[in-house]
């Protein structure tokens, strides 16, 4: 009978937990980089290849497109469920995702002492993790994290190693979150065996790493790509986040630190940080060493930036939810125990509570496409896309002025009116292999100060995208005499410069039906 009791609680557990990584169905895809995203996976798609010459910006003449895997699939879905699709996928990656958390907890034998405390730990992971989830390949990658880290907690086998090999070549093709599978072999294999004198298996662990560590070069992209492409490209990007100055981190919100992004965010860490100090023990340094190295690393990468909440969220989890149970139990009570009918009773209630909710935000096709339009820029760039330009010589495509937030989404909705054209925008989200000056000048430009209209002279855009709410959309407005209105809406105008010729011609690029 206490066997049943037991497995009847791991289910409605279970189910508790697939329901509320469900829930995340309910948020929008308004995240700025899908736009290219999705560009990038119809190029893959229809193409059969991966790119190399920059389609999207018109100031970066090569792509290296280290998200290609992840793209195609995004694609695939949009293209057979549309944008409803992609929500409901962000949903099962969720769901796949908070149950792996709850495998990790299962692993630590620690749910039959407390189911709902596990579950709070496990709500609170997703919340956190919720501050920067959004339809992107970076939940895909921190999924491969998740069953990285629920591997790890494992004990050895030799098969292993072929898993986590597999793995994280998938995530090099996926994310450049790739790299903390090698960190994460070297904190759960390598150290517990130097810890344990045990040379043997030391040196081979070790000899396997450096392996590991090679798996970002078994990709499109790892050794050399195209002509003029660079040596070991997957690495190069490595570096180029660690040497990422201030002047770009600090002007973009996802590179700011968790402290500093006026969010929740750093209210979450500090519950965290008072939960794992209160419930640190100095046996941990020895019994839990890996698990505390792991959310140390985590804490660290949160306090640097705030898109490395979600890898906070997963490294801290099993060292986060050992402290939680150690300091709950002084109050726990006796009832609560799983073996007990009012525990069975609450898990009950909970576990329907999250059904109905996830049932209710099930997103709607039609609210998703109101929402869509109501917040990106879709009736400015279909019209952009009708637009008969030329563009400015000696460029062979249409220069479109964005920002940083609505580049890649511009380029994609154009594509999508009109694919035989060539439009470039000027900034699209994607930081890598541009000199921070550059974003700089973005900014500037849309706020109408400093040096902004030289960085228009010099940009020498063909159409000009801009918010409403922008600086330069009053300045652009007040200039009728160079600057001509061909579009307004709620949130977004276009500007044309008067010099502009309008004929019927249309620049091709390639055909990516």
């Amino acid at each position: 009978m206490q066997r049943n009791n037991i497995n009847f609680v791991l289910l409605l557990v279970s189910l508790t937990v697939l329901m509320l990584g469900l829930s995340f169905w309910s948020q929008p895809p308004f995240d700025p980089d899908l736009g290219w995203h999705l560009f990038g996976g119809a190029f893959i798609a229809t193409q059969a290849q991966v790119p190399s010459v920059d389609l999207i910006n018109s100031f970066s003449p090569r792509w290296h497109d280290y998200h290609w895997l992840a793209q195609w699939g995004m694609y695939l879905v949009y293209e057979k469920f549309g944008y409803q699709g992609l929500s409901v996928a962000l949903g099962i990656l969720s769901a796949a995702f908070a149950f792996l958390l709850l495998t990790i907890a299962q692993q630590m034998q620690l749910i039959r002492r407390s189911p709902l405390l596990v579950i709070f730990a496990v709500m609170l992971t997703l919340f956190l993790m919720a501050r920067v989830t959004s339809v992107r390949p970076q939940v895909i990658s921190l999924l491969v994290l998740g069953v990285t880290l629920s591997i790890l907690k494992r004990k050895s086998a030799w098969y292993h190693n072929l898993t986590f090999l597999f793995l994280a070549v998938l995530a090099a093709n996926v994310h450049v979150y790739w790299v903390f599978i090698p960190i994460l072999y070297a904190i759960y294999r390598i150290l517990p065996a130097l810890r344990a004198h045990n040379r043997i298996i030391f040196y081979q662990r070790l000899c396997f790493l450096g392996i590991l560590s090679l798996a970002g070069l078994i990709s499109p992209y790892g050794l050399f790509h195209g002509a003029d492409g660079w040596l070991w490209e997957n690495y190069a990007l490595l570096f180029d986040y660690l040497v990422m100055p201030d002047a770009v981190s600090s002007t973009i919100g996802e590179l700011q630190s968790s402290f500093t992004s006026g969010t929740s965010a750093a209210l979450l860490i500090c519950l965290y940080l008072m939960i794992m100090a209160r419930g640190f023990r100095k046996k941990d340094l020895t019994l839990s060493l890996p698990d505390l190295l792991s959310a140390l690393l985590g804490l660290v990468l949160a306090i640097k930036a705030t898109k490395f909440l979600a890898i906070f969220a997963l490294l801290s989890f099993p060292y986060f939810l050992i402290t939680l149970l150690r300091i709950s139990r002084p109050f726990r009570l006796p009832i609560l125990t799983p073996e007990k009918s009012l525990s069975r009773l609450l898990l009950s209630t909970l576990c329907l509570f999250a059904l109905v909710r996830t049932l209710y935000l099930f997103p709607a096709a039609a609210q998703l496409e109101k929402q869509l339009a109501d917040n990106l820029p879709i009736k400015a760039c279909e019209k952009i896309a009708q637009l008969p330009l030329v563009p400015s010589a000696p460029r062979q495509h249409v220069r479109v002025l964005t920002h940083f937030n609505y580049g890649g989404w511009c380029r994609w909705i154009i594509y999508n009116k009109a694919p035989e054209r060539d439009f470039r925008v000027t900034i699209d989200g994607r930081t890598q292999w541009f000199p921070p000056e550059f974003f700089t000048k973005g900014i500037d430009l849309y706020n109408a100060r400093y040096s902004w209209l030289e960085t228009l002279k010099e940009w020498d855009p063909d159409v000009l995208l801009v918010q409403r709410d922008k600086p330069l959309a009053s300045v652009l407005g007040l200039a009728q005499g160079n600057w001509r209105l061909e579009h307004e809406d709620a949130r977004f105008v276009v500007f044309i410069p008067v010099r502009s010729v309008v004929t019927e011609k249309s620049v091709e690029t390639p055909d990516l039906q």
